[in-house]
């Protein structure tokens, strides 16, 4: 308690006005949820959702936050589009001509297909 929260993040991993913004949002009694960049004892970072809500605590109106580190979660996702990049990389730069359909109509053509079928 009376503290900022900048003893707990990572201030130049976010948009000091948007935190700001948010914060006003709650204080009006609008809940709010954000990615907030959370720093360790040790100081490593990490991210993390955060919801905040405005509440009481001991007669005085007060902002709680509850927060869930998604680190791994982030990671994950990353990797799937890394994979998928290179997937789509395979796919465009073979040189064969891919076609992909479904019920009899293409969904999918690299551009080698493009080329040969003037797709």
């Amino acid at each position: 308690m009376g503290r900022t929260p900048d003893f707990l993040a990572d201030l130049t991993k976010m948009d000091s006005l948007q935190t700001q913004r948010i914060i006003q949002l709650a204080w009006e009694g609008k809940d709010q949820d954000i990615l907030w960049w959370s720093k360790r004892k040790d100081g490593t970072i990490f991210p993390k959702k955060l919801h905040i809500r405005e509440g009481v605590y001991f007669g005085q109106r007060v902002l709680m936050c509850s927060g869930q580190n998604v680190q791994k979660e982030l990671e994950h996702k990353e990797q799937i589009l890394l994979s998928e990049k290179k997937y789509k990389d395979l796919i465009n730069l073979t040189i064969f001509g891919i076609l992909i359909f479904k019920a009899n109509k293409v969904v999918f053509a690299n551009q080698r297909a493009g080329d040969l079928y003037k797709i």
